[in-house]
């Protein structure tokens, strides 16, 4: 599944946001510094501390984009611990309710569940 994703993120995704990014980032520049220039005029304090609210900006964006990849991955590893668990305790179970040995049956299901997490990586 993730494998699905990334080829599909690079195959489609990333080529119409390039497309995107092209058409709007020129546009939205001139129009940024034609704003910035007219604030310019309008407050000349603003430029006092322009240099240092851009770098807060920046990095302030930076950490919520840090903190929220950080928050994604330990949910995403978090939630695939939990399906291995249950997977492996679920496989297990039914070996042994077929009336397979507890060490054939718990053979059994970790070869299913390193199956599986090979499938989905």
């Amino acid at each position: 599944m993730l494998i699905l994703f990334y080829f599909f993120t690079i195959n489609e995704v990333l080529p119409r946001l390039e497309v995107y990014a092209e058409a709007l980032i020129p546009t939205v520049a001139v129009s940024l510094i034609m704003i910035i220039g007219i604030i310019g005029m309008i407050i000349p304090k603003f430029f006092s501390n322009l240099g240092s609210n851009i770098k807060n900006g920046i990095f302030k964006g930076i950490k919520y984009l840090v903190k929220s990849l950080i928050n994604a991955i330990s949910w995403l590893v978090r939630n695939f611990l939990r399906m291995i668990q249950k997977l492996f305790n679920k496989t297990r179970q039914l070996f042994l309710n077929r009336g397979i040995s507890a060490l054939a049956s718990n053979l059994l299901a970790t070869i299913i569940v390193a199956l599986v997490v090979l499938v989905i990586i």
